[in-house]
């Protein structure tokens, strides 16, 4: 019997690759250098961008399965995937200094 790979898992897939391509990046630049390091980890710097990125995209995913949960009428994952997307939301502000970054 043949097994149906979905997107879904595609997906997973090549985004745990990403993530764990970036630790083991991060990991042999401080291995390597203290200074590559932290030239990598500096403040508005590409790794600090991507975690906005996740962040945000985190955030409209949680608000989306808030919205649909609304067609199953269950509180609780009503509740809990609100709560996520503001938790999210509120990570990328603090990721981003709450635009500090962009209206200096």
């Amino acid at each position: 019997m043949k097994k149906n790979i979905s997107w879904i898992t595609i997906i997973d897939v090549v985004v745990y690759a990403l993530i764990i391509g970036f630790v083991a990046y991060g990991k042999i630049q401080s291995d390597v250098s203290p200074e590559a390091f932290a030239r990598v980890i500096r403040e508005d710097g590409w790794v600090e961008y991507l975690t906005a990125l996740f962040l945000l995209l985190g955030s409209v995913l949680f608000a989306i399965k808030a919205v649909k949960a609304r067609k199953d009428n269950n509180r609780k994952k009503i509740f809990f995937n609100a709560l996520a997307a503001f938790v999210f939301f509120f990570g990328l502000g603090e990721e981003i200094s709450w635009g500090k970054e962009f209206f200096r």
